[in-house]
């Protein structure tokens, strides 16, 4: 498998400067991670394919080492060499900046015809709260991870009436585009407001950026509900502001790149702290495997 993008990959987080029409979950503990777009439908090609995820009631993730990760896998191929595997970095993210908190990400590999799968995975850690309470050596974090799977289209550029825009907007804007409910696309975790210290001896990767405080999660019954996430022009257009201040500060920038001093005085950089960039195989030959 590769870690891979075209010309330019740009992952972020937006949040801190943003507002939209969407209020918090109805359920003061349950953090909600949804994916916003794309959805299980087909789509019209476009140079740059937008990937949303929605997090609701996003301060419950402070503590929980929230970890992200999806892969898009083309139909007509068996191969893991043609899987595109993306992460986002969030153990810095300021979780209490906004509600809902955007993870995003553009693509080009999505101009041609095609079918895809896309398989995301949330994963968090959380207290071992009886093993914690009394300080038994053999406890350690909780590890949960959860996986998801949605299939979309591309259309074929000369079929005229296949497939709508890559539209953040009308994604979200009513009922009949909002995503199926259920379990595909979103999940909900009760993270109750009970926080932990977490043990001397308990050897944790996110001790540094937790200040070592875990949060204790419970069972839940709650189904969540992604139609709730709602994308206003405001939102998308700092979203694809992004997309422009990664792609005029790549190697290969485009001729309509804003003057230098307007770049900077616009304030275009992405909000939020989980910025990563990775080359493609084809344009920069950078690799990773798994």
């Amino acid at each position: 498998m590769r870690y891979q993008g075209t010309w330019l990959l740009t992952i972020g987080t937006l949040g801190a400067t943003l507002a939209t029409s969407s209020s918090s979950s109805t359920e003061k503990n349950i953090l909600e991670v949804d994916l916003v777009f794309p959805q299980n439908k087909t789509y019209k090609p476009t140079e740059w394919f937008p990937i949303v995820f929605g997090f609701q009631n996003p301060q419950r993730a402070q503590y929980l080492n929230i970890d992200l990760t999806y892969s898009f896998h083309p139909h007509e191929t068996n191969t893991q060499n043609d899987t595109i595997t993306l992460f986002h970095d969030l153990r810095w993210e300021n979780w209490s900046s906004h509600d809902p908190y955007f993870a995003h990400n553009f693509l080009d590999n999505f101009n041609s015809p095609g079918r895809w799968n896309l398989a995301w995975t949330v994963a968090w850690q959380s207290c071992d709260e009886e093993g914690f309470e009394n300080r038994l050596m053999t406890s350690d974090m909780l590890t949960n991870q959860t996986d998801f799977s949605i299939w979309f289209t591309i259309a074929a550029k000369d079929a005229e009436n296949e497939g709508i825009d890559a539209d953040l907007v009308s994604a979200t804007s009513g009922e009949t585009s909002c995503p199926d409910l259920g379990f595909e696309t979103a999940i909900a975790i009760n993270v109750t407001e009970k926080t932990m210290s977490v043990p001397d001896f308990v050897d944790w990767s996110a001790a540094d950026w937790t200040n070592h405080t875990c949060s204790v999660v419970a069972p839940t019954l709650v189904i969540p509900d992604p139609c709730r996430v709602k994308l206003d022009q405001t939102v998308v257009e700092s979203i694809q502001a992004s997309l422009t201040a990664r792609r005029c500060q790549g190697l290969n920038p485009p001729d309509d790149c804003p003057e230098k001093e307007d770049n900077e005085s616009a304030g275009v950089a992405l909000p939020g702290s989980g910025l990563l960039m990775l080359a493609l195989s084809g344009a920069l030959g950078l690799f990773a495997s798994m």
